[in-house]
């Protein structure tokens, strides 16, 4: 028979390796009654452990409607995991995201995932604008390529949306700091190298060869592809 968690309160705590990190995970409910799961991660089982007990106190602090703007990102974020009702698999990737925006590291697929040593966590939320999103997107953009700056933008925009939400901020400065103009779409380019273009030509050379009707569609291939 289960043990009810009384509200404020988290559950017994479960530690399991994942890579050469440990990850913490524990069942508590928050001050307004409801259910929340909460992670952490870190080098040793007791870092893991105490980083979990920060999420909580942040989580329940969020929950209990104190969440203002002297709160962090790194507050705000917790929060903005403990209230996600998505898939367990949806909300690993979430962790790693807001990990690697608030701390600079996380993990994907065992890999270390890392944008900024240290991460924005502290950031106070009165002091984040939609300028200095812009400026920290395109900073990532710059660093680490568009795939990671689409990714900043997309946590932060969540992370901040539940900053608002909770009334902490007036309103998400995330919104309208990036366009599909400044993150442009890449695009891969597919070029034979030197060696390759020899390969095609010497298969090119003998091909047809043997069928008197591909001689025409040869000659055209030669002209085409003939080296100046």
């Amino acid at each position: 028979m289960s043990v009810r968690i009384a509200p404020g309160e988290l559950g017994t705590i479960t530690l399991r390796m994942r890579g050469e990190r440990w990850t913490a995970q524990a069942n508590g409910r928050d001050l307004a009654g409801f259910k929340r799961t909460v992670y952490a991660t870190g080098d040793t089982e007791k870092e893991a452990k105490k980083a979990l007990r920060r999420e909580w106190k942040a989580t329940t602090v969020a929950s209990g409607h104190s969440l203002t703007k002297h709160s962090t990102i790194r507050d705000a974020a917790a929060v903005w995991l403990s209230e996600s009702t998505v898939s367990e698999a949806s909300l690993a990737g979430y962790r790693n995201r807001a990990l690697n925006v608030t701390d600079g590291r996380g993990e994907r697929d065992g890999r270390a995932v890392i944008n900024r040593e240290g991460g924005v966590g502290a950031m106070p939320l009165k002091k984040v604008t939609l300028g200095w999103v812009r400026r920290e997107v395109l900073r990532t953009r710059q660093e680490h390529g568009n795939a990671a700056a689409t990714e900043t933008h997309a946590t932060l925009r969540a992370i901040l949306r539940t900053a608002a939400i909770h009334e902490a901020i007036p309103t998400n400065p995330a919104t309208g700091a990036i366009s599909a103009r400044d993150l442009p779409r890449s695009r891969d380019v597919h070029a034979l190298t030197a060696d390759g273009f020899r390969a095609v030509w010497a298969a090119l050379e003998v091909w047809g060869d043997d069928s008197p009707r591909f001689r025409a569609d040869k000659a055209r291939l030669l002209y085409l592809l003939k080296p100046t």
